[in-house]
């Protein structure tokens, strides 16, 4: 099986220090997904994100048919980065 790397670099017209708040916040997922894919969470969810993380949730990227969505936060190193690795899904 092949595995692959996404690595994406944006820059914000803001500190690390307040961009880091926003997307360790996963209650921001939606506002930061095109609401074309009609983003809902179907889990709990923290204030902030942590190694070992299990985010659910649903999306509707084909045709409008609804696809669940499991990811995991496996790194964490704050107020840098982080990996959320998809452990079920349509990639």
């Amino acid at each position: 099986m092949k595995r692959y790397t996404l690595n994406f670099t944006q820059t914000l017209p803001l500190g690390i220090d307040e961009a880091w708040r926003f997307f360790c916040d996963p209650r921001n997922l939606p506002i930061i997904t095109p609401a074309w894919l009609d983003f809902q969470m179907t889990g709990e969810l923290p204030k902030q994100m942590y190694a070992g993380l299990v985010l659910s949730y649903r999306i509707r990227p084909f045709l409008g048919f609804p696809v669940n969505w499991i990811s995991e936060i496996t790194h964490v190193r704050e107020p840098e980065m982080f990996v959320d690795e998809q452990r079920f899904g349509p990639y």
